[in-house]
């Protein structure tokens, strides 16, 4: 019997494109494919549903996965040390910049109802790209700001660079630490498409309002039209906005010493050669449901600059994107 899946997707601005088809686990980006597609944080799994966008809403089960051991993210102690570890892997020359993420649990109340939730999510947050996955990897949803390719059947793309974070009345504390964290998203998209020789526009910095949170975010614009999407996205994901900068490093140091393992946190998800576009978005503000608990992830940027106290606190703040809307 064949591994059925439901899925659903939001570009900001338009509709829940709703999925459910047979679900597929690949090694490759399915590029010529249609439907629905979540990858985990480095890019090399891929849960795809091969499904046309489904006319009607899905119905999502509230039957949760089995309960996932946690490991040491969920320890604050062990997180400020992490970015202090961090911190003397970038002053060795190793990095510019990493990102530290890190889990809290939850419980959910028994009124919680995923298909609510994930409406609740759209109208709460009409900015974010809205991602929910049901399948043979448990039941994963976002709402995040930020995209990682848009692409039309012309191969006419975009992406951005976002990073650093502020609570939005906060925003003019966007300061040099958060330029520096977001510029090295700006350096490294701006060397892959020099690589991939595309010409391309980019916006002036400006401040994103994401939820109650700030970011600084540039755009570009370019096209893809003669490009290998698969080889493009291994090029330029994982981004250093959730992994690492220089991309060269890899992501060998967070894999080895993070206390978890990501999944899907971090990578992406969306939609591949539906209605003439494809969009993929960063998996962020994101939950995993772990049994009766809802598992809240959210990561920081470490620069030399960083205090560890508030990488912590800056993490508390993104989890309240979805911690909001459950308790």
């Amino acid at each position: 019997m064949p591994d059925i899946a439901k899925a659903c997707f939001r570009i900001p601005s338009q509709d829940l494109l709703f999925f459910e088809g047979q679900e597929e686990s690949l090694s490759v980006f399915p590029q010529d494919r249609t439907g629905y597609v979540i990858s985990n944080f480095e890019g090399t799994e891929f849960q795809f549903i091969a499904a046309k966008a489904n006319p009607d809403k899905v119905e999502f089960s509230n039957h949760h996965a089995p309960g996932i051991k946690l490991d040491k993210s969920i320890d604050k102690h062990f997180f400020i040390n992490y970015v202090k570890q961090i911190q003397s892997h970038i002053k060795s020359g190793e990095a510019s910049k990493v990102v530290a993420s890190r889990c809290n649990q939850i419980d959910l109340p028994d009124s919680f109802e995923i298909n609510t939730f994930i409406q609740q999510l759209a109208t709460t947050y009409p900015n974010a790209y809205i991602s929910a996955y049901q399948g043979k990897k448990g039941t994963y949803v976002t709402a995040t700001p930020e995209l990682l390719l848009h692409m039309n059947n012309k191969g006419d793309a975009e992406t951005m660079a976002l990073a650093g974070t502020a609570k939005w009345e906060e925003r003019d504390r966007l300061g040099v630490k958060e330029k520096e964290e977001q510029g090295f998203i700006v350096t490294h998209l701006q060397e892959v498409l020099d690589t991939f020789k595309l010409p391309y526009d980019k916006t002036a910095k400006s401040i994103v309002h994401a939820g109650h949170l700030a970011h600084l975010v540039n755009n570009f614009k370019f096209n893809l039209s003669h490009i290998n999407l698969s080889h493009f996205l291994a090029s330029i994901h994982p981004t250093p906005a959730v992994g690492v900068y220089p991309h060269s490093a890899g992501v060998s140091f967070i894999t080895q010493n993070e206390g978890w393992n990501r999944g899907f946190f971090a990578g992406y998800s969306g939609i591949i050669n539906v209605e003439g576009q494809t969009a993929l978005a960063i998996n962020l503000r994101s939950m995993l449901i772990n049994g009766n608990k809802a598992l809240l992830q959210a990561g920081a940027g470490i620069t030399l600059e960083s205090i560890p106290e508030n990488e912590w606190l800056e993490t508390e703040e993104k989890m309240k994107t979805i911690k909001n809307l459950i308790v």
